[in-house]
């Protein structure tokens, strides 16, 4: 076993555009998110990245608006949506870190997993920026998405978490602020 211990990793990508070319090469290269030892590709279609790989369908339009103080995308609904089949599928739970990867990042996970290997025992997730966690890659411990799982579980559906939709204003916010 790693030291870090094992890592899911996945990509939401939006069919029709130039991601999926960027998954299906990674793909056939082992690079990326598929250099993980277990991957997942999320969309809003079931668009076939290869013949073993097949997006799992999110319940959204993955549209949205840009904008805030740094014209970004305001994608926070869509990755609540993310984070919801994320955990519904439950995958994650078989690894001991979940890492989300833009389609378009440049990511190597073995490099990754040798900077965790001081987190290995403690958990949460790894900020990667002075200002705050940033979306082209985020990294969580397993039991910080169970913790988030458990949130979901608290809201009225089940289908956003709790603590984040009834007491955080983020119709502003990109991803990386509601996480």
């Amino acid at each position: 076993a790693k030291e870090a211990g094992s890592l899911y990793c996945f990509a939401l990508m939006v069919p029709g555009g130039y991601e999926q070319g960027l998954l299906q090469w990674q793909h056939d290269h082992s690079a990326g998110i598929f250099g993980c030892d277990g991957y997942g590709v999320y969309s809003n279609k079931p668009v076939e990245i290869s013949t073993t790989v097949v997006a799992k369908v999110v319940n959204s339009t993955l549209k949205c608006g840009y904008g805030g103080d740094s014209n970004s995308a305001l994608n926070s609904w869509i990755f609540i949506a993310v984070w919801d089949k994320v955990i519904d599928t439950a995958d994650y739970k078989k690894h001991d870190w979940v890492v989300k990867v833009d389609p378009d990042a440049v990511f190597f996970p073995d490099r990754l997993a040798k900077m965790l290997v001081p987190y290995a025992k403690t958990g949460g997730y790894i900020n990667n920026c002075k200002y705050g966690m940033h979306g082209p890659i985020e990294v969580f411990s397993t039991d910080a998405i169970d913790i988030l799982a458990a949130d979901y579980r608290r809201s009225w559906d089940g289908k956003a978490p709790k603590s984040c939709s009834t007491e955080l204003h983020f119709g502003l916010w990109g991803e990386d602020m509601f996480i």
